[in-house]
């Protein structure tokens, strides 16, 4: 920082020059330390921290702060971390981010990734919490500068699309991910950080491609990432953006049994994590949490077949947070739909710069897809009354759905209604995730029908009802109103 820079910041709640030089230099100079004797054992919290302190009202650190020794690789990969948690804390405190900025952000991560790939091995340990918020902090703001893309110069090559999935690639690759699928063991809180690298970039090429509309790519992980030996309790925002990402993905494939699934699991594990909380826990954000419910409430309008399977708080808390939207959307209002959808959707961006176009197309999609579906719950209730009627009596049953001219003329209004029936058969065939990777599945049907002689049958696919769960959650609240009644 030059001295008529230096004069400029005269505020008290920001250090001035010497002291922010000071300050600033003793405290790398403390981590350069721990580098070069290949302890990596730093505290993320306290440098993030620090940086937010010390640069709140300056965009970059001074490139004297942090002079690393150029023939030690540790040394100037610290540096370059230090260097990205006050990019990032500039970038942040800052919504008109200068082109400037962007650019040598994008630099540093260049540099960083570059150092991290050219290492045979490795012998160092970083908290999987800054690993992660190392990833995911690169993806935003290569999605921050495409939202506003407009804004920068149009020969910019910086935050190439490309050159990130690169990237992530070739941490995947180093990792040796399918080595690791073939143990048993948990290998959890192993803090090799080839390993952690590898995992988080599938996570975060999930993202980058469900950002893209490539939802059939977001969902071909090679490995199933849901299971313990990929968990690192710190990193509990990993998990919550995987499964956010692939539950919108799997939303929008029409796949909403493996939303829902995908969903409750990760409520269930942010409400056990809330229960028995942790200092070294992460915050969780509350809009993160809202979107999860939004997505849930869309996916169990469209597919209620199993919403008697999951736990009766999950149905309280979906009616106590989105009680009138939720009616609005199993009435099937078309806004409704609209304005939870836009609510809770990632922002989306386009190659060519216009996210606003990309949103506008993705919205519209889903709409048409809603609009093809909103006839299946007037023939999802006639198939639970019935298990068999003519198409002819289901077709004056349904008539009230259609045009006055479909009916007026009753074979019009049968062919319509077979027309119904096959789009129902359509939409409620989807595949189902049983093992392996998210993509996969089995072909599963909702309701099984067929039709013979002008005759719907139905054929009970149901499981048999089990009454355990209902007896056990009424001795819940039987015990807990007696708990009460007796203080």
């Amino acid at each position: 920082m030059s001295e008529a820079e230096s004069q400029e910041v005269q505020s008290s709640s920001v250090p001035e020059k010497s002291e922010l030089a000071r300050i600033s230099e003793k405290y790398v100079a403390s981590f350069l330390k721990v580098a070069k004797e290949n302890e990596f054992q730093v505290h993320y919290d306290e440098l993030t921290k620090s940086a937010d302190r010390l640069f709140q009202d300056i965009p970059t650190p001074a490139p004297h702060v942090i002079t690393p020794d150029p023939q030690n690789p540790i040394e100037v990969l610290f540096s370059l971390l230090v260097n990205e948690v006050n990019f990032k804390a500039a970038i942040q405190q800052n919504p008109e981010v200068e082109f400037e900025i962007y650019q040598k952000s994008w630099d540093n991560y260049s540099h960083l990734f570059n150092l991290l790939l050219s290492f045979e091995s490795l012998k160092i340990e970083l908290p999987p919490n800054w690993v992660w918020n190392v990833l995911d902090e690169f993806v935003s703001q290569l999605q921050n500068f495409h939202l506003s893309r407009s804004k920068y110069p149009a020969d910019a090559t910086c935050w190439n699309i490309l050159t990130a999935f690169n990237f992530l690639n070739d941490f995947v690759g180093r990792s040796e991910i399918k080595a690791i699928e073939g143990e048993e063991s948990d290998q959890g809180g192993q803090n090799n950080i080839f390993r952690v690298l590898g995992i988080f970039s599938l996570i975060e090429q999930s993202r980058l491609h469900c950002i893209l509309g490539d939802y059939y790519s977001a969902l071909q992980i090679p490995v199933d990432l849901t299971q313990k030996k990929y968990f690192f309790r710190s990193s509990i925002n990993s998990r919550i953006s995987l499964a956010y990402h692939l539950a919108f993905s799997y939303l929008m494939l029409r796949r909403y049994s493996d939303a829902i699934r995908v969903l409750i699991n990760i409520v269930n594990e942010i409400s056990r994590i809330e229960l028995k909380p942790n200092q070294r826990d992460p915050p969780i954000s509350a809009a993160k949490k809202d979107n999860i419910w939004k997505l849930i409430s869309i996916a169990w309008v469209l597919h209620p077949h199993n919403f008697h399977r999951f736990d009766e708080s999950i149905r309280a808390k979906i009616k106590e947070k989105f009680g009138s939207d939720y009616s609005r959307m199993q009435e099937w209002d078309q806004t409704a739909f609209e304005e939870t959808f836009s609510s809770c959707c990632p922002k989306f961006i386009s190659i060519n710069g216009d996210s606003q176009l990309a949103l506008r197309h993705q919205l519209q999609l889903f709409m048409i897809e809603v609009h093809q579906q909103r006839l299946i719950p007037t023939i999802r209730s006639y198939l639970k009354l019935y298990s068999s009627i003519s198409i002819a009596k289901l077709a004056q049953y349904v008539a009230e759905k259609f045009p006055k001219d479909i009916r007026d003329d009753p074979a019009q209004l049968e062919e319509t209604c077979r027309m119904m029936l096959l789009c129902a058969k359509h939409k409620t065939n989807s595949l189902s995730w049983t093992e392996g990777s998210p993509i996969s599945g089995s072909l599963t049907s909702e309701t099984e029908f067929y039709i013979k002689d002008e005759i719907l049958y139905v054929v009970d696919s149901r499981p048999p009802r089990k009454f355990e769960d209902y007896y056990i959650q009424t001795r819940k609240k039987l015990e807990e109103a007696v708990r009460k009644t007796t203080q």
